[in-house]
């Protein structure tokens, strides 16, 4: 990087905001104010302050992904002694006797994170979500989303091979962040432990982080 122009040293004086950006420069400027942030260790919120910056957009896809992202950040910072943290996998179709045709139509499966352990001979795929965790059926009782216990199962089972026995375990959770409320539910299917599960977002940073870590211990 110092070849490349940056100085290891911190500019104590310097602020984005006092700088003048001209209309190409918008992405430095994005990216300077995103680096004093970090630095600063300050978190954007809504209330007011004496920083103005610009509002993110805030579909749903967008916060989804966000939440994603963060997630397998924490994981890739706080793993050590083996773990591998693979953001976003793309997995491919167990096939046989294909059609012409088929590999054309078949849609692609992606993961949003997986993690693997080889000396430990582990892997957890592990989906999150940006819905609440359950929904009422129709006679009014909560349950869990079917259709995304189908989907974390077909990862999970699309996936085993005779060369690969970790497959045959690969574990999956369903990660739903939450305010106030708790889930921290397991079955074991076919071979595959499958976890439910909840990060309440009004938690201390100190217990989020116990919390995701126990997600993936026994």
């Amino acid at each position: 990087m110092i070849q490349l122009g940056v100085s290891s040293l911190a500019s104590v004086n310097y602020q984005p905001k006092n700088d003048r950006f001209s209309r190409h420069e918008t992405n430095d400027r994005k990216a300077l104010v995103t680096a004093e942030l970090a630095f600063n260790l300050a978190l954007i919120n809504e209330s007011y302050g004496n920083g103005l910056y610009p509002s993110p957009e805030k579909q749903e896809s967008w916060v989804r992904k966000l939440f994603e992202k963060a997630i397998a950040g924490f994981y890739d910072l706080k793993l050590r002694e083996g773990w591998k943290v693979k953001p976003s996998k793309k997995i491919i179709w167990q096939t046989e006797e294909e059609t012409s045709l088929i590999s054309n139509l078949l849609p692609t499966m992606e993961v949003d994170i997986q993690l693997d352990n080889v000396a430990l001979g582990k892997r957890i795929i592990i989906d999150t979500k940006f819905t609440a965790i359950t929904k009422l059926n129709q006679y009014g009782q909560e349950r869990f989303k079917r259709e995304y216990i189908f989907q974390l199962y077909s990862y999970l089972r699309s996936q085993e091979q005779q060369d690969d026995p970790v497959s045959f375990f690969s574990e999956g959770i369903l990660l739903h962040p939450s305010i106030g409320i708790d889930f921290n539910e397991r079955v074991k299917v076919q071979g595959h432990d499958m976890r439910f599960c909840t990060i309440d977002l009004t938690l201390s940073a100190s217990e989020i982080q116990s919390k995701l870590l126990s997600f993936i211990t026994p």
